[in-house]
């Protein structure tokens, strides 16, 4: 920040991550209180590329917008075309090009401001494409792409627009829907601007495979007669190539790990190499404990996890660094089962959930927080004093030198850190990572005697201070013991006439997304958070709970405009698709034992419930309607030559489990 603000030149500020581009991007509105700082990122909450699968079947792309996003990024290239000095933080989005994600779905037409050919003129680029292109491929393909252009053509002749108009056609379009920031910032200035690298050492390697995977693909849709050759000059990343040919004289690379190695063959400028181990706090290098044990065992880490955390709680916080997303949720379980206020945060969680969670951990509204990958590069967390490595001797890209280096800095910004290594023999990569830091931590150490400096705790306002004053903490994942859930128990009058009029199958459904509490969760033991209210209003949308699944694989949760359904929410239901499924299986066959008419015209209609036939159930079914024998003298429900039923929520002995549920309860009438 004052390297840019002494040469007071435009800038680019390239980072890896969103939730680093949030976070440098509100320093420097600190550091640089009169510039003008904008984010650029991608406004995408989800986005599937269209491809060809290995059945040589088309997959269409799938994106969603979110328009906060999409408006910041708006804003910052209004900003760069005013020619005005501004700092851009940027992520990769940053190699792609400016124009409207809205353009390359399909929904601005051609020939409108931000596409000034006319439509005339890109059909006729078109059909000239396909003439060139149908003598090249054989039938099959050749078929598949004249039936898919004359489709576009029609549409476009039409509506002025089709899917995925930018990505098929963004070559026969004008050249400024294909400029990116950097293009922009080019334009605007010459060579008088800045571009920064931060992180350097994942900054330029996500910068370099962008291009390559998306020449992949299209070659792929080429092949396959989905697209025209040019296609694959159309809306591509840059190349690690062209974005050092269009850097400009001032560029820096910021990284605590760095490796030069990305940039060989393809920067012909001389590197000049400024170390910075000391800082202006004149806090030294953490220290590094080795928890080494041949027999080490999860109860074992766990507990000695639990010791470090009750030593540095009441002033401090911990970050958990796990091996995997699955051991990352396990761990937080267990700290919250000891009353310890943790939380996790993983790649599971939304760019705006990331910031949302980090928020709150620098407020102190909870003490320890579990990750795997995000607690690396670049994340300022002043108040964290203890940082506990899982699994520290794994092989991986995980625990490489570089990557231990840079968990081992996120305490570094305490004048106590210490960081806690968990494995089970010495690695390379920790027998370096340990030589290093101290080798950092003497230089700084020496350097602080010479001069008389004193170490000084980083001071943030965004952090609460310690003792009674934090907020209570709740686990968003739990509700506490003894109160019951609100919608469960307070249904609308929406919800009950809706149970009243449901089908059997639809009320199999909502059963099967609330639980069966009268037994327990013995049966189905439902989607936390998600009461009868909220399941009711999901299946009055959707109709059924495999239609619910098919549309929340497809669509992001702000899309589905529904009170209650959030984020959250949709991931938890997504999680447990399997055993909602088995659940709603085990639901429908009780209510076929417990219901006179529907067991009968379940049982004597279906061929069969479980995937094999059941004749003797459905005798026994037919003799108990008839009323040849009372339900009461009958040994169990069901029984089948005197063989006792399974209980409720078990198949029938050497039946195996379907996945699928029996066709005739989703549409027996209640």
């Amino acid at each position: 920040a004052a390297a840019v603000a002494d040469r007071a030149l435009p800038t680019i500020w390239l980072v890896p991550t969103k939730t680093l581009a949030r976070q440098v991007a509100g320093e420097l509105k600190e550091y640089l209180p009169n510039a003008h700082v904008e984010c650029y990122m991608s406004q995408l909450r989800m986005f599937i590329p269209s491809f060809v699968n290995i059945n040589d079947a088309y997959v269409p792309q799938i994106c969603a917008i979110d328009k906060h996003l999409a408006k910041e990024r708006q804003d910052a290239v209004n900003a760069i075309k005013s020619n005005k000095p501004v700092i851009i933080v940027a992520s990769t989005s940053a190699i792609y090009g400016t124009s409207s994600w809205l353009e390359q779905s399909g929904t601005t037409p051609a020939g409108s401001p931000g596409v000034e050919v006319p439509i005339s003129t890109v059909v006729d680029r078109i059909r000239k494409a396909l003439d060139d292109d149908f003598k090249e491929l054989n039938g099959r393909a050749a078929l598949r792409l004249k039936k898919q252009l004359e489709h576009d053509i029609k549409s476009i002749e039409e509506t002025g627009t089709c899917k995925e108009l930018m990505d098929k056609y963004g070559c026969f379009l004008d050249a400024a829907s294909s400029m990116t920031i950097l293009h922009h910032f080019q334009k605007a200035h010459g060579d008088d601007w800045a571009l920064i690298f931060d992180e350097s050492h994942v900054m330029i390697p996500s910068i370099s495979s962008p291009a390559k995977a998306c020449k992949a693909r299209k070659r792929k849709l080429v092949e396959s007669g989905l697209r025209v050759r040019n296609s694959l000059q159309s809306n591509m990343p840059l190349t690690l190539q062209e974005v050092l040919d269009m850097a400009p004289k001032t560029m820096i690379l910021g990284s605590a790990t760095p490796n030069n190695k990305h940039l060989e063959g393809h920067c012909s400028r001389e590197i000049m190499t400024v170390k910075m181990d000391r800082r202006p706090t004149h806090i030294l290098d953490p220290i590094i404990r080795c928890g080494i044990d041949e027999n080490l065992t999860d109860a074992r880490v766990l507990q000695s996890m639990i010791k470090e955390i009750e030593e540095v709680k009441q002033k401090d916080q911990v970050l958990v660094v796990a091996a995997t997303k699955s051991d990352a949720k396990v761990i937080s379980e267990k700290l919250v089962d000891e009353g310890i206020r943790a939380d996790c945060m993983t790649c599971s969680n939304s760019p705006a959930e990331r910031v949302e969670i980090l928020t709150r951990f620098r407020r102190r509204e909870f003490d320890v927080l579990v990750g795997v990958n995000l607690l690396r590069e670049g994340l300022d967390l002043p108040s964290v004093s203890r940082v506990l490595v899982m699994q520290a001797d794994l092989q991986g890209f995980l625990r490489s030198t570089p990557s231990l280096l840079q968990i081992v800095g996120r305490a570094a910004r305490h004048i106590d850190g210490e960081v806690v290594f968990y494995a089970k023999r010495m690695t390379n990569a920790m027998k370096e990572c340990i030589e290093e830091t101290s080798k950092r931590r003497a230089a700084q150490a020496e350097f602080n005697r010479q001069n008389g400096f004193v170490p000084a705790p980083l001071k943030k306002l965004s952090v609460a201070p310690p003792g009674q004053d934090r907020p209570a903490y709740q686990p968003r994942s739990r509700r506490p013991p003894g109160q019951p859930g609100r919608e469960k128990d307070t249904p609308t009058p929406e919800t009950l006439e809706w149970e009243m009029q449901a089908t059997v199958g639809q009320r199999c459904d909502q059963l099967a997304l609330v639980g069966d509490g009268k037994r327990g969760g013995m049966i189905a033991p439902g989607v936390p958070q998600v009461g009868r209210t909220l399941s009711v209003r999901l299946l009055r949308k959707f109709g059924s709970l495999e239609n619910l699944l098919l549309q929340l694989r497809a669509r992001d949760a702000r899309e589905i405009d529904i009170p209650g359904f959030n984020m959250g929410r949709r991931r938890r239901i997504l999680e447990n698709a399997e055993s909602l499924m088995e659940s709603r299986t085990m639901i429908q066959l009780e209510w076929c034992y417990s219901c006179d008419e529907v067991s009968f015209n379940l049982l004597t209609s279906s061929r069969d419930v479980w995937g094999v036939p059941l004749p003797d159930w459905r005798s026994e079914a037919s003799r108990i309607h008839q009323g040849l024998v009372k339900r009461e003298d009958s040994p169990a429900r069901g029984v089948t030559n005197g063989t006792r039923a399974p209980p409720i929520g078990q198949p029938p002995e050497g039946i195996p489990l379907e996945r699928g549920a029996p066709k005739a309860c989703a549409e027996a009438s209640a």
